[in-house]
């Protein structure tokens, strides 16, 4: 992916879970919630991909997907009782997910320095975009909940992939892939970046990043986003927050 030198980028593109909210750990637990009620339930759970950010390369993970297998699963091993097909049950417990985490995630915690960020962004015309493997509808509910709404110039979320909607922030501003830089915790974000041909900023507690895969990376890691602002100032030539 290429270095960018300062003033190369004119937009950015945000991951939005544990880049923007800490809100994985809410979706998770809320996850269990649900699958526990099933007899094997969490040992089904156990076996499906749940995270986006590390399951295997072209597997999609999202809310649809894991409910719909965990379905599957229970249809076959016998442990649904009643007419409900295993696609319905799979369409309602997503939807059961969906409803509870979206009150959950509208009280969650940001990253620390998010808000801020995004109002020294937006105060300085810096265009921002967010691209999450959450399905679109009920990202933009939750952005909206927040009041967030107005930082962000487009929100794409799955069914696209990050690198799909990449080139949707791309064309949308007529960008050439160096002049917007990614932000995002997993290594499918730098992985996203990397296909794209577009900068990258890891999210991350450590600077070796999730499971040390980044370990001597050449871009910024950074632990939150006031540090991740600092990069953003950088790469966009404009004046640091204060």
């Amino acid at each position: 992916m290429p270095e960018p030198t300062r003033g190369s980028v004119r937009y950015v593109s945000f991951d939005f879970d544990n880049t923007l909210l800490l809100s994985e750990a809410s979706k998770q637990k809320t996850m269990r919630e649900v699958c526990s009620r099933f007899e094997q339930g969490l040992d089904i759970l156990s076996t499906i991909p749940t995270d986006s950010r590390t399951a295997a390369p072209g597997t999609s993970v999202t809310r649809y997907t894991i409910f719909s297998e965990f379905a599957r699963v229970l249809h076959e091993r016998g442990l649904h009782s009643g007419d409900e097909t295993a696609e319905a049950l799979g369409e309602r417990l997503a939807t059961e997910f969906s409803e509870l985490v979206q009150t959950r995630l509208a009280e969650a915690d940001e990253v620390p320095g998010a808000a801020a960020m995004l109002a020294h962004l937006g105060a300085q015309q810096v265009p921002c975009c967010i691209n999450s493997a959450t399905p679109v509808e009920p990202l933009v509910r939750l952005i909206d909940a927040l009041g967030w709404s107005d930082h962000f110039g487009g929100v794409w979320g799955a069914p696209g992939t990050k690198v799909d909607n990449l080139w949707l922030a791309a064309r949308s501003r007529n960008l050439l892939p160096e002049q917007i830089v990614h932000v995002g915790d997993g290594d499918n974000d730098r992985k996203a970046a990397q296909e794209f041909g577009c900068p990258f900023i890891g999210v991350s507690d450590s600077p070796d990043g999730p499971d040390g895969k980044w370990a001597g990376a050449s871009f910024a890691v950074v632990s939150d986003m006031h540090a991740a602002c600092a990069k953003i100032c950088e790469y966009a030539d404009i004046p640091a927050r204060v």
